[in-house]
């Protein structure tokens, strides 16, 4: 990944402003683009009974790139349980996940590499001081 993650997210509010959530799959092209990369991604986080469940809400892919909004492994993800808990607590901190898949934890890896992607940039989202998601 190259680029410029502030300049990405300043030009992907503009599809948003312009069109509400229905500018969401064009905003997650800009990041892409402006990032060099293939794939964008935006998912919502819910927390139930103290179980964190992760839910892919939109995606951009890239040509030659296979699109994974339709992957039912991919909705109401326990993060802990399915291996992601170093990530629910970086987003907790306000914290990213970045680097190349190769180097994560191997618990992290199956689910990935199943999406053959091989490094990503994973920023969490807040709204009004909670954790609402993120964005890769």
């Amino acid at each position: 990944m190259k680029g410029n993650w502030g300049l990405a997210l300043s030009q992907a509010l503009f599809p948003l402003l312009r069109r509400g959530l229905e500018g969401l799959g064009d905003a997650l092209e800009q990041v892409a683009l402006a990032l060099s990369t293939h794939r964008a991604y935006l998912f919502r986080l819910k927390e139930r009974h103290g179980v964190w469940y992760a839910s892919q809400l939109a995606e951009w892919a890239g040509p030659g790139t296979s699109p994974q909004i339709q992957n039912p492994a991919l909705q109401n993800l326990p993060l802990r349980e399915a291996g992601y808990g170093r990530w629910l607590e970086r987003f907790l901190k306000d914290q990213a996940v970045a680097g190349p898949v190769a180097s994560f934890p191997e618990e992290e890896r199956p689910l990935l590499e199943a999406q053959e992607i091989q490094s990503l940039l994973v920023v969490p989202i807040g709204v009004e001081g909670q954790l609402w998601g993120f964005l890769g």
